[in-house]
């Protein structure tokens, strides 16, 4: 194939790849319900729930308490698209349709007990008080955003796809799996035993007391603070493992 024929054919491939980026653009903008800019608050009875899984940008404030309440607040057209529904005991929060990204849905969530949240989708969960139990368990994907005050025995937390984790309080022991860009900042969380598995241009922080086990690739970043014993560590491609000098 001539040179010329080679350039024609590219140019024809990226204006046919933008052309399918545009229609979708459109056709999920003229999809999405824009809010009515009347505001209004909603409360819901749901039945009791051990988890949480949250979708379509929608932002969670929690409350721990012996009293369960669920409050929505957002456009009054959006109301009826906002769904809180209970199945296998998790807490699902979802809309059934798109909505227009300058419009805010807010749900004010308490009850006595949490045992996982899962974050897809840009949502949000913000915890307003300290969050205790025995085993917790965050997901985050698709750039979703987690800030909570905890104390725990064991946390588990998994984030992939450019989401954000900012964590205080205790914690026995943390299990973190940190991909695709993802942040986990956790200085003022005081872990004893701390297993990490970072990939893909992963930021981590952590403040470990007794153990570490870290295994690190693709230019993932780890900074830890504390003294801890290092054990199975499994650094390569790129990945990084740096004491934070400036907690001493």
């Amino acid at each position: 194939m001539k040179t010329s024929n080679k350039i024609l054919l590219s140019g024809f491939l990226v204006a046919f790849v933008v052309t399918l980026i545009f229609m979708f653009y459109i056709k999920s903008n003229i999809n999405e319900i824009k809010g009515d800019g009347q505001i209004i608050t909603e409360t819901r009875q749901v039945a009791g729930f051990a988890g949480i899984k949250i979708k379509n940008r929608i932002k969670v404030k929690y409350i721990q308490d012996s009293k369960q309440k669920l409050i929505v607040t957002a456009d009054n057209n959006l109301m009826e698209l906002i769904k809180t529904e209970v199945k296998d005991d998790t807490l699902n929060i979802y809309t059934s349709k798109n909505y227009s990204f300058n419009d805010t849905i807010i749900v004010e969530i308490s009850s006595n007990k949490i045992n996982f949240i899962n974050l897809s989708q840009k949502s949000e969960f913000k915890g307003l008080n300290k969050i205790s139990g025995d085993t917790i368990t965050f997901n985050l994907n698709s750039c979703s955003k987690l800030n909570a005050d905890i104390n725990f025995t064991c946390l588990n937390c998994n984030a992939i796809s450019k989401s954000i984790v900012n964590l205080s309080g205790n914690v026995e022991t943390l299990k973190l799996k940190n991909n695709s860009k993802s942040k986990f900042s956790a200085n003022n969380l005081i872990v004893k035993k701390c297993f990490i598995e970072a990939k893909m241009h992963s930021k981590s922080e952590v403040n470990v007391s007794k153990e570490l086990n870290v295994e690190a690739q693709g230019k993932s970043k780890i900074k830890y603070s504390g003294n801890p014993d290092l054990k199975g560590i499994d650094i390569k491609n790129g990945a990084s493992l740096i004491k934070n000098k400036k907690q001493e």
